[in-house]
């Protein structure tokens, strides 16, 4: 009964904080199809340029402006691993790990 109650609040935790992050990236960017981008990057924890492009969502430089953007603007953190760029959900990583 515990371990439901707190998947309950996690989910609960994770969806209030994808609707917050979607008006964020609604009112404060320019990306197209912020639905799509916010649903990309709640699937996991992380995401690189390449779920966007191999799901064609979009093209790779637009991928990468609007990761880079989100990560300007506090919402994802960028980190380099052997070269390879990972945009980190601060967000979805805080409520994962509690």
């Amino acid at each position: 009964m515990f371990l439901m109650f707190v998947f309950y609040n996690e989910t609960n935790d994770i969806l209030a904080a994808k609707d917050a992050i979607l008006e964020a990236v609604k009112n404060e960017t320019q990306i197209t199809r912020p639905e799509l981008m916010v649903e990309m990057i709640f699937i996991q924890p992380y995401t690189k340029v390449k779920h966007f492009t191999d799901n064609a969502i979009y093209a790779e430089n637009t991928a990468r402006n609007y990761l880079n953007k989100l990560s300007e603007t506090g919402i994802l953190e960028k980190r380099v691993i052997q070269g390879h760029h990972y945009y980190l959900n601060l967000e979805l990583y805080r409520i994962l790990s509690e």
